[in-house]
């Protein structure tokens, strides 16, 4: 008749529960206005992929799944740079491209356009009341 060991030590030295990653503390300056630091923190946060690193280790994922994950993402991955390549080959990338430059300079003329009509208007005021 075969026993049993108890406590045989197969899991013992396994580690049933990993450790969480080790994160550097996401550090942002305030120096054009707490939106703007907002803002920054935000992209910093995305960049850093804090929020799907926490998402893929708060729940097991089988073996079978993650395998079936990967593939498809590695199909959709090829997708686009097939889809890109076309894009390429037709002209169109560099007119997005041309048009996405185009909108974000507007969009910092248009910041710039605010910022100095701001100080204007305050220099204004500080005449009418210093006379």
């Amino acid at each position: 008749m075969f026993h049993k060991k108890k406590n045989s030590g197969a899991f013992k030295d396994r580690n049933l529960w990993p450790e969480p990653p080790k994160l550097q503390p996401l550090e942002v300056k305030v120096e054009y206005g707490l939106e703007d630091a907002i803002k920054r923190f935000k992209s910093i946060f995305q960049k850093e992929k804090v929020v799907a690193l926490l998402k893929e280790k708060s729940s097991y994922e089988k073996p079978s799944d993650k395998r079936r994950r990967k593939k498809r993402e590695a199909r959709e991955r090829q997708l686009l740079l097939e889809m890109r390549e076309r894009l390429m080959k037709s002209g169109e990338w560099d007119r997005r491209i041309r048009r996405k430059q185009r909108r974000k300079d507007d969009k910092l003329r248009r910041k710039i356009q605010r910022h100095v009509q701001a100080d204007i208007d305050i220099f204004n005021d500080q005449e009418t009341n210093n006379p």
